[in-house]
């Protein structure tokens, strides 16, 4: 996204962040945030709570509270790899709190400390208590929810129903287990929620190919290519496919176009050679491994590969 766009988008996730640790009882996977404007609710409440962290850390600095000040610089730290996520368009996962987190707590327990010196009460016991109770209970019930994959897929899915991000998580869970018609319906509901998405055609494609629907595993796997024409990856899918299928000549052409895009990648040099040698084309595939070594010269793969192929080329001399 452009700058704004991404500012806005980590502006909505300061909230989020915030809110799903003071109102843990709606959590789920993941939460998809949407671009915003300045107008908007979400992004002004960021600017406060931001703009409140900074006017805590000064308190703290002037008053030497060094307990508060960690804790504040720690939770606004565990935030700035959001900054960089954020950007690739995927919603902002529950996981990526419990870093933050940390902070957040120690606010809470330098809260009550503070509670306990000031007041002659216990209400900072009966505080503590009922806050371990609330989140012990909360983590309890939520047991069942991250029994496996398919359950937290399915729980994300129930919260977020038209979220493709989350209905391709629940076709993968469906598809480990054998359940193809599940996944196969996931994915192609994710797909008429965002067409554009590359990541989702390949899904659909791993299903067909299993199923040995190899016409439709190829058209997945063009349209993943023709959304994503800069991307080796699209290209090294479509090789596979051909490779799995013995057409050594078209897995030959996609993965020299993966190599040629990414020519850093020794593993794309090692698949490319291995179409060639494959194809008896012995000088071809010691190129290509020469040029892989170079990249990683200490994997024991590309040194037994090279030598295989170094033996075929000497016995075609012979």
């Amino acid at each position: 996204p452009d700058f704004f766009a991404h500012l806005f988008l980590t502006l909505n996730a300061v909230p989020l962040y915030l809110g799903l640790l003071l109102f843990p009882w709606k959590s789920h996977f993941l939460h998809p945030l949407g671009v915003s404007s300045p107008l908007d609710f979400q992004p002004a409440l960021a600017v406060l709570l931001l703009a409140g962290a900074g006017w805590g850390l000064r308190h703290a600095r002037r008053s030497s509270n060094q307990a508060v000040g960690f804790a504040l610089l720690w939770y606004l730290g565990g935030m700035l790899p959001l900054v960089h996520f954020i950007r690739f368009d995927f919603p902002l996962l529950e996981g990526w709190i419990y870093l933050p987190s940390l902070g957040f707590f120690l606010l809470v327990a330098w809260s009550l400390s503070w509670l306990q010196f000031w007041s002659a009460s216990r209400i900072h016991l009966w505080l503590t208590l009922l806050i371990a109770v609330l989140l012990g209970g909360l983590t309890f019930s939520r047991n069942s929810d991250w029994k496996d994959d398919l359950q937290i897929s399915l729980h994300t899915n129930a919260a977020s129903p038209d979220d493709p991000v989350s209905l391709r998580l629940l076709g993968h869970a469906y598809f480990r287990r054998g359940k193809t018609p599940e996944a196969e319906k996931a994915f192609q509901k994710a797909i008429s929620l965002s067409p554009e998405d590359p990541r989702l055609r390949e899904s659909l494609g791993r299903l067909y190919s299993f199923l040995g629907k190899g016409g439709e595993a190829l058209a997945s796997y063009q349209r993943m290519r023709e959304l994503s024409p800069q991307d080796p990856y699209s290209y090294w899918r479509i090789a596979r496919f051909y490779l799995e299928k013995r057409d050594f000549a078209e897995a030959e052409k996609y993965f020299a176009e993966a190599a040629r895009r990414f020519p850093y990648s020794s593993e794309l040099r090692n698949d490319l050679a291995q179409v060639y040698y494959l194809q008896g084309k012995l000088d071809e595939a010691r190129s290509e491994l020469e040029a892989a070594l170079r990249i990683s010269p200490y994997s024991p793969i590309l040194k037994e590969n090279l030598e295989r192929a170094l033996r075929g080329s000497q016995s075609r001399q012979k």
